[in-house]
């Protein structure tokens, strides 16, 4: 018996020292029903333990009644753990851990007050085994009830280990197995059992045979597994994924591979499982030869030809056990081929666009020039001859000539603003930086445009912060902006209030100038506030007819303003007028 004593004692400590070590991995999946598994085997190993050892039957009964609390709930537990390895979590909800709890709670209550009825124990009495005492029972009949429920809760463990043997490839075969050895251990017991082939009779080897296989359980479940992932894991994160995954081992052995992979290769998984990488991948052996001894890599590679090739974005990473040993490697492979293709076809509009672009630009600075010198002989001409007209006391010709010279100007400035776009748009527009005083482009400005507003009985006010004075900037290309900016308010104002707002302030580290220059207009709908700054774009084909304007003059001045290091914005609102705002640097930074 001191044998006997001997391994209850190691059963039970090591029931306890699983227990607790599965607790501490409980953020990993099985660990927790696995720490209330080995709990109950140890409980039951105590009991047995400490019955065994006490001297007369009511101390044994009572140590019996203990034993019970792991003997109800080792198979609920078991069978919580077999769900949880094999990715069934979603038969454990609370409804059916309460019905599993039922039978072994009412066979608890019905086991501590045995006295008063005699459905677990019939009838109990000592009998001497090798001159040891032991207690000789009668089951009563909800004893062989509990017997049946726990059989048929350990059966369903048992098949469902054995269905997710047959299911899983590669290395978690192995640990499948040892799972399915461990659960066999209980089987066993209970066979020499009913054979009455026991060495000590009437002793339950039960709790052993549990003990024995916690363990096994423990080394299949925390030792050995692969990447500390359980086999449910497994299939999430790699029958799942959309990219292609295989795994070799340390002499390159396919060891896993997911349905990406076994699509490619045309082969079934388990023609595919244990065989050497080369003799799987035998049609892009000299892929596999360029990569045999890389542990880590990222890089593309191409197989195929024709219509048929393929561009793969390919990644190696090392598998490392606890101690920092190559256990093999995992590599990742991405079909990229259609964005690659994207990528190319993206790359060639562009390139296509910027040609565009630069066909278009060289297309307006031709333009311009070719328009310039004409224009200039019209206008010039037509000034002439007005001018002669007037020595001559004509009356009817002046009217023509004026709107000769007027509409030559007009085609003047859209060729000029044309050749400045081109330049702009080219990166060949320079800046000319100077000091210069800031307040008077603005008196100036708003002086030169005080005729336009007031043709259209316009009023102009110009507001200045005291601090306004000096800048350093392109003077022409501000006068220019300042200038598109009150032609703008004027022409799409009337009878109305046009005013000019300057102030100076320090921003983002420095001084800055804010010129608002705003209208009570007709103002903007949203969409064609969108379009405001945009070349040759009108609110519609009227507004050029009527208002004389092609929308050029407001897209060169925000790209001005951005050369400067500035922004010019604009708010509007239909029939309540608009207000664009030029913010820029009081000193520009040299380019």
């Amino acid at each position: 018996m001191n044998l006997v004593f001997t391994l209850l004692i190691i059963a039970a400590t090591v029931s306890i020292f699983l227990a607790a070590f599965a607790w501490t991995r409980r953020p990993s999946e099985s660990a927790t029903p696995f720490a209330l598994l080995m709990i109950a085997i140890a409980l039951w190993t105590t009991g047995v333990l400490f019955g065994l050892s006490a001297p007369d039957l009511a101390t044994k009964l009572v140590w019996a009644k203990f034993v019970f609390l792991g003997i109800a709930t080792v198979p609920v537990a078991l069978l919580l753990f077999v769900l949880e390895y094999t990715g069934q979590q979603k038969w454990i909800t609370a409804r059916n851990v309460i019905l599993l709890a039922l039978e072994p709670l009412l066979i608890l209550i019905l086991a501590w007050t045995n006295e008063a009825h005699g459905l677990i124990y019939a009838n109990t009495r000592l009998v001497l085994v090798n001159d040891f005492p032991m207690v000789e029972a009668t089951f009563g009949a909800f004893a062989w009830v509990h017997t049946v429920y726990s059989y048929a809760l350990v059966l369903v463990s048992t098949l469902l280990l054995i269905w997710n043997f047959f299911r899983l490839p590669g290395i978690y075969k192995s640990q499948a197995a040892i799972l399915l050895l461990g659960i066999s251990a209980p089987w066993i017991s209970n066979i020499i059992s009913v054979a009455e082939l026991s060495p000590i009779p009437r002793l339950d080897l039960t709790p052993l045979a549990f003990t024995l296989a916690g363990v096994m359980f423990a080394w299949g479940l925390f030792r050995f597994r692969l990447l500390d992932l359980v086999p449910v894991a497994r299939d999430r994160v790699i029958e799942t994924m959309s990219d292609g995954l295989i795994v070799l081992d340390a002499r390159d052995r396919v060891v896993d591979v997911n349905p990406p992979i076994v699509n490619v290769i045309g082969l079934p998984t388990q023609k595919i499982i244990g065989r050497p990488v080369e003799q799987v991948f035998e049609r892009w052996r000299d892929l596999v030869n360029a990569f045999r001894d890389v542990s880590s890599t990222q890089t593309q590679v191409a197989i195929g030809d024709g219509a048929t090739r393929q561009l793969l974005d390919l990644r190696i990473s090392p598998l490392l056990d606890a101690r920092g040993h190559i256990l093999g490697r995992a590599i990742i492979v991405r079909d990229i081929s259609d964005r690659a293709k994207a990528e190319n076809e993206l790359h060639r509009a562009k390139e296509s666009a910027e040609a565009a672009n630069r066909a278009k630009t060289g297309f307006l600075t031709s333009v311009g020039h070719e328009l310039r010198a004409p224009l200039r002989t019209i206008t010039g001409y037509s000034d002439t001859l007005l001018a002669e007209a007037a020595e001559q006391g004509l009356k009817t010709f002046p009217g023509y000539l004026e709107q000769i010279s007027q509409a030559g100007r007009h085609l003047l400035a859209i060729a000029d603003h044309i050749l400045n776009l081109s330049k702009i748009e080219s990166g060949t527009m320079p800046l000319t930086l100077r000091v210069f005083d800031f307040a008077g482009v603005l008196r100036d400005t708003a002086r030169a445009v005080q005729p336009l507003a007031e043709r259209n009985n316009n009023r102009l006010t110009l507001q200045c912060g005291e601090n306004i004075g000096g800048m350093y900037a392109d003077k022409e290309k501000i006068r220019f902006t300042l200038n598109s900016l009150l032609d703008n308010a004027c022409r799409f104002t009337r009878q109305g209030q046009i005013t000019i707002n300057a102030a100076r302030a320090m921003r983002e580290g420095g001084e800055w100038y804010t010129v608002s220059v705003s209208d009570t207009g007709t103002g903007m709908t949203p969409a064609q506030l969108a379009r405001v700054f945009d070349p040759f774009t009108q609110a519609d084909t009227s507004i050029t007819r009527e208002y004389g304007t092609t929308g050029l003059s407001l897209a060169i001045s925000r790209r001005y303003c951005a050369m400067l290091g500035g922004a010019l914005d604009a708010m509007s609102e239909p029939g309540k007028g608009s207000t664009f705002t030029m913010q820029l640097p009081v000193r520009v930074n040299d380019q």
